[in-house]
C-alpha cells in the first residue's frame, strides 16, 4: 500500500508540473499575440523577441510584452537582428552585473553610440561583454565603455590590440600594489 500512495503523490506532483507549464505557455502566447498585435514586425521576430527576452531576463507578463516590443524596436532602428541582439546585450548585462529592468539604459547607449559613430550595435554589445571585466577595473561604466569602444572603431584602433596593452598595464599595477583606477586616471 505504501507504494501505491507514493505513485499517486508523484501523479499528482506530475500534474501539477503539467498544470503550470500549460499556464506558462498560455501567458507567453498571449504576450506574442499582444506584441504582433501592436509592432510591425516579423512573426518569427517576435517569436525571437518574446521568447529570448523571457528566458535570458525571466519577464513574464507586461514587462515581458514591453522588453520584447523595445528590443524588436532596437533591432529595427539598428539594422540588428533582434534574436542576436537580445542575445549579446543580455550577456553584456550578465558580465556587467546590470540588473534586468535596466536593459532600455543599455539599448539606448548602445542606440546613440552606434549612431554618432556608424558602428553595428552588434559589435558594440560583443565588445562590451568580451571587454568589460578590464574595463570596470579601471573604473569606467558600461556607458563609457560603450561611447569608447564607438570612438575607438571609427578611428580605426584595433580593440583586440588596446585590450591586450590594458590588460598587461592592470597586471603590472596589480603586482606592484597599485590601484589600477588610480593609475589609469594618469
Amino acid at each position: 500500500m505504501a507504494h501505491a500512495s507514493g505513485v499517486a503523490g508523484d501523479v499528482h506532483a506530475l500534474g501539477e508540473v503539467v498544470h503550470s507549464a500549460q499556464q506558462a505557455a498560455q501567458e507567453l502566447k498571449e504576450v506574442y499575440t499582444n506584441v504582433a498585435k501592436t509592432v510591425p514586425a516579423d512573426f518569427a521576430d517576435i517569436g525571437a523577441a518574446v521568447g529570448e527576452v523571457n528566458t535570458r531576463l525571466g519577464f513574464t507578463g507586461e514587462a515581458l510584452k514591453q522588453a520584447a516590443t523595445d528590443f524588436l524596436e532596437f533591432a529595427k532602428v539598428n539594422g540588428a537582428d533582434v534574436n542576436t541582439s537580445v542575445q549579446l546585450v543580455t550577456r553584456a548585462m550578465g558580465d556587467a552585473g546590470i540588473a534586468a529592468e535596466d536593459y532600455n539604459q543599455v539599448l539606448d547607449a548602445l542606440t546613440v553610440a552606434g549612431q554618432q559613430s556608424g558602428i553595428s550595435v552588434d559589435t558594440l554589445a560583443t565588445n562590451l561583454a568580451k571587454y568589460g571585466a578590464p574595463l570596470r577595473a579601471l573604473g569606467m561604466e558600461t556607458e563609457e565603455a560603450i561611447a569608447m569602444f564607438a570612438g575607438w572603431e571609427k578611428a580605426g584602433v584595433n580593440t583586440e590590440t588596446a585590450f591586450s596593452g590594458m590588460r598587461k598595464a592592470i597586471s603590472t599595477w596589480s603586482a606592484e600594489g597599485k590601484d589600477a583606477r588610480v593609475e589609469f586616471a594618469k
